[in-house]
C-alpha cells in the first residue's frame, strides 16, 4: 500500500443535536442487535459437525462467501485452533483494495483494539504468579503520584482494574487523542497524571467497561518489572510465544504491514495513531497467524513448544468469571469478557471472549477451553461480522453452547412487586443511553421495556431478577443494593456494563420517549442507511 496516500480527515460530522450524540455512542451496538437475533448464516439447523481442518475450512469458505457476511467487511483474517493445532487459518478479501493487496493471515497486521487488554491482562499476571504484584492490594502500591477522589472506605484494588469494577468516573479516548505525529510520544504517566478520573461508585459494586483501568495496569507492569511497557511485552509475551509481527508501537514496519481501514460504505480511513505511547488499553497491533500462537499456549495450560510462558494456575484463573449479574450474564475474567447471548442461552460461562474496535477496524477472539478450541477474527471495518460468526460457528460445531436454558418452575411475581424495577436507567459509561422500565399492566411477572433501537417489547420473569425479552429470547437482569441502588444489564444498547436506575433522568426520559417515536415514523430503509452511515464513524467511546 501507498503510505502517502494515506492522508488524515478526522471530522466527527453531526446530524443533528443531542439525537446525533446518544446515536454516534450507539454505533457499533446496533448492527449487534441486530446480528444476534438473526438466524446465523451457514449454520444447518439439527447438524452438528466435527471440527477438523476439512470441516473449519469449508465453514470459514461459505461464511464469508455468504450474502450476509460480505457487505461487512472489506478484508478478513482468521484462524481456529483446536487441541494445539492450526484447523485453519485464512485471509478473505483485501487489505488495501486500491492496491489490490490480499489478505495475508501470516503477515497482513490489524489494530486489534481491546483485545490488547487480554495480552494486557497476561503480563500483570505473569507479575502475580512471581510474587510481584498482589491482586488484593491498593493499585496505588504500585502506581504513585496519581491524584484522585475516592469518598469511600474501599480502595480501587488491582482486581478491580483487571474486572472493571473500580468505580471510575468514565474516562475514554477522546477525538483529540488521535493524531497523525507518528513520532511523538505521549508517555502513560503523563497521560494518566492529565485525564485521572474520580472513584464514584464503591470499588467492586458494579461492572462498567474500564479502558482506563487498563492504562493503569500497564503502568503496573512497567514499574513493577522495570521495564518500558512496550519492552515488556515484547520480551515476555510475544518473543516466548514466536508472535513476531505483535507489537504495542506503530514503528515503520507496523505502518508498511497495517491493513487500511475502511469504513461502513468500504471508503479508505486514513493512517492514525493514539495517545498515550503505548496504549495498553488497544493499540496492539497483530496478526491472525500470532494470535493463533497465543490462543495454541493458553489452552495448552500456558506451555509453547514445551516452554512453560504461563502457569497453569494464571490460565485457570484468566479463565474464571469473577463476577456476574447472574449466571447467565457473566461480566469478565482476567482478560477476558461474556461471549454474545443467544436466545434463551445467555452467554454461556464456559466461553470467554475479547472483542476491540477502533477507526475502521473490528476484531473478536473467542476460547472454549473445555474444547480446547480457539477463534480469532479480525477485519477493516468496524461493523456486525463478529455478531454473524460467533453464533454460526457455535451453532455448527458446538450446539450444545447455544441450547435454551430449562429453567424450574417459577411462580412469577406481582406487578406491585415488580414496581421496584420500574423507572429509567441510565448505561453506567455511556450515560446519552436510556432504557425505560414499567410495569405491562397488571399481569404477574412482565415488565415492558423501551429503547431507542427496539422500540417497546416484554420483559417475561424467568427467575428472580432474571427476565427473557419476549422479542428477542434474550435475557435481562436485574442487581440491588440494600441502599436502594438498582442495577440492570441487558443485551442490546451496551453489553459491557451495567445501567443505573435514576430517578432525576426525566428530561433523558423525555428525550428517549421522542426519538422512539422518531424511529416508529422512519421507514426502515432510511433507518438501515443511517445505521451504515453511523457505523462508518469513529466511536470515540469504545476499544
Amino acid at each position: 500500500m501507498h503510505l502517502s496516500k494515506r492522508k488524515t480527515r478526522f471530522r466527527f460530522t453531526s446530524l443533528t443535536g443531542a439525537f446525533m450524540a446518544v446515536v454516534l455512542s450507539l454505533s457499533l451496538w446496533v448492527p449487534a442487535v441486530q446480528a444476534e437475533t438473526a438466524t446465523p448464516v451457514v449454520a444447518e439447523q439439527g447438524k452438528t459437525k466435527a471440527l477438523t481442518t476439512e470441516s473449519a475450512t469449508a465453514f470459514l469458505d461459505s461464511f464469508f462467501d455468504s450474502p450476509e457476511a460480505k457487505p461487512h467487511y472489506v478484508g478478513a483474517s482468521v484462524v481456529i485452533v483446536k487441541d494445539g493445532k492450526v484447523l485453519a487459518e485464512k485471509g478473505y478479501g483485501f487489505s488495501d483494495v486500491e492496491s489490490k493487496t490480499a489478505i495475508d493471515p501470516k503477515n497482513t497486521a490489524f489494530r486489534i483494539a481491546s483485545v490488547s487488554k487480554t495480552f494486557t491482562s497476561a503480563a500483570v499476571m505473569q507479575l502475580v504468579e512471581q510474587g510481584k504484584v498482589d491482586l488484593q492490594a491498593d493499585f496505588q502500591t504500585y502506581v504513585k503520584g496519581l491524584e484522585f477522589d475516592n469518598p469511600f472506605d474501599k480502595p480501587v484494588t488491582v482486581e478491580n482494574l483487571l474486572t472493571h469494577t473500580t468505580g471510575f468516573e468514565i474516562r475514554d479516548p477522546q477525538q483529540e487523542d488521535i493524531h497523525t505525529d507518528f513520532d511523538k510520544y505521549i508517555a502513560m504517566e503523563d497521560y494518566a497524571q492529565q485525564h485521572m478520573p474520580p472513584v464514584v461508585r464503591e470499588p467492586g459494586s458494579a461492572y462498567m467497561y474500564d479502558n482506563f483501568s487498563f492504562l493503569l495496569l500497564g503502568m503496573i507492569v512497567e514499574n513493577v518489572s522495570g521495564e518500558p511497557f512496550e519492552s515488556y511485552m515484547q520480551q515476555h509475551i510475544f518473543k516466548p510465544l514466536g508472535m513476531g509481527n505483535s507489537s504495542f508501537m506503530l514503528d515503520k514496519k507496523f505502518q508498511k504491514q497495517l491493513a487500511t481501514g475502511y469504513d461502513a460504505a468500504h471508503n479508505p480511513l486514513d493512517l492514525y495513531t493514539i495517545s498515550p505511547t503505548p496504549m495498553p488499553q488497544g493499540g496492539m497491533l497483530s496478526t491472525a497467524e500470532d494470535i493463533g500462537k497465543f490462543m495454541i499456549a493458553f489452552l495448552n495450560d500456558g506451555v509453547k513448544d514445551n516452554k512453560r510462558i504461563f502457569k497453569e494456575s494464571t490460565v485457570k484463573s484468566m479463565e474464571q468469571y469473577r463476577s456476574s449479574i447472574h449466571p447467565l450474564l457473566p461480566n469478565t475474567t482476567y482478560g477476558f469478557e461474556a461471549a454474545f447471548q443467544l436466545p434463551g442461552a445467555g452467554s454461556n460461562p464456559s466461553i470467554i471472549t475479547k472483542g476491540g474496535d477502533l477507526t475502521g477496524f473490528s476484531s473478536y477472539l473467542f476460547l472454549i477451553p473445555e474444547q480446547n478450541t480457539g477463534v480469532f477474527l479480525t477485519y477493516n471495518q468496524n461493523g456486525a461480522l463478529r455478531n454473524l460468526f460467533y453464533p454460526a460457528f457455535i451453532q455448527s460445531f458446538f450446539p450444545q453452547y447455544a441450547e435454551p436454558v430449562q429453567f424450574k418452575e417459577y411462580t412469577p411475581q406481582s406487578a406491585a412487586e415488580l414496581q421496584r424495577f420500574t423507572g429509567l436507567y441510565a448505561d453506567l459509561r455511556i450515560s446519552t443511553i436510556v432504557s425505560s422500565l414499567k410495569n405491562a399492566g397488571t399481569e404477574p411477572g412482565q415488565l415492558s421495556i423501551s429503547d431507542v433501537f427496539l422500540g417497546q417489547r416484554n420483559l417475561i420473569q424467568v427467575e428472580d431478577n432474571l427476565f427473557k425479552d419476549e422479542l428477542t429470547g434474550q435475557f435481562t437482569a436485574f442487581k440491588e443494593y440494600t441502599d436502594g441502588t438498582t442495577y440492570m444489564k441487558e443485551p442490546y444498547l451496551n453489553p459491557m456494563g451495567y445501567e443505573k436506575k435514576d430517578k432525576s433522568l426525566w428530561a433523558s426520559g423525555m428525550f428517549v420517549r421522542t426519538v422512539l417515536m422518531l424511529k416508529q415514523s422512519m421507514p426502515y430503509n432510511l433507518l438501515d442507511i443511517m445505521r451504515m452511515m453511523l457505523t462508518s464513524l469513529s466511536n470515540r467511546n469504545q476499544l
